[in-house]
């Protein structure tokens, strides 16, 4: 599998989760979706996100960066920082 779909499966399900946490349609997610500004996520939100992102990629995202990610493509460049692999294993 190359890095292109690696980062492709990855998105689909950060997408999917982003989605079932705020409650909103996939189509509106992209990878230069805002969490804030243009995704209406507040701060409780932000943390519900997190965990439900731990759940999906079971593993642990306690890294001080992931409460500064402020797009979806950071989330998922983040979750392929932390090891490409298990996150689509």
């Amino acid at each position: 599998m190359g890095e292109t779909d690696i980062r492709a499966e990855v998105f689909q399900r950060v997408r999917k989760v982003v989605a079932e946490v705020l409650k909103i349609g996939e189509d509106q997610i992209t990878l230069e979706s805002r969490y804030q500004e243009d995704l209406k996520a507040d701060s409780f939100d932000t943390l519900s996100l997190l965990v439900a992102l731990e759940d999906e990629f079971d593993r642990t995202l306690e890294d001080e960066g992931s409460l500064q990610l402020a797009t979806v493509g950071e989330t998922v460049d983040f979750i392929l920082s932390q090891g490409a692999q298990a996150a689509v294993g």
